[in-house]
């Protein structure tokens, strides 16, 4: 009798502590799929850096990069004066959203880059308009 409250006790601990963490990995799931959703088939593809998640994933950042060609103009000096080119070069731009969360409900989602999407999803709770 005396040993089952312990084991009940450690029980309920162990529930509790990775129903926590349970909920942290599932938002962060979720938060990757809207950007992904969020995110335009005319844009080159994403590759995903780093996921991070607050206590017990209340809040969510995903970050990514995507490539992008940057063209620049080159004068190169000749004996009879100057020639332009065009240089293209492939640069990874950084892209990432975030989510807020209530338990495992998604609360609010937006873009923070680029600066094109941040300026198209502001934070709107899931709730409301898009």
């Amino acid at each position: 009798m005396t040993t089952r409250l312990p084991i009940v006790a450690l029980s309920a601990l162990l529930l509790a502590i990775t129903t926590g963490c349970t909920s942290a990995y599932k938002n962060a799931g979720v938060c990757k799929q809207k950007m992904i959703a969020t995110y335009p088939d005319s844009e080159p593809p994403l590759s995903f850096d780093r996921t991070g998640v607050a206590h017990k994933g209340s809040r969510v950042v995903v970050e990514a990069t995507y490539g992008a060609t940057v063209k620049s103009l080159e004068t190169k000096p000749v004996k009879n004066g100057e020639i332009k080119t065009v240089k293209a070069t492939r640069v990874k731009l950084p892209a990432a959203v975030e989510c807020t969360f209530r338990g495992e409900t998604l609360d609010t989602f937006r873009w923070l880059a680029p600066e094109k999407f941040a300026r198209v999803y502001d934070a709107v709770p899931e709730g409301g308009q898009e």
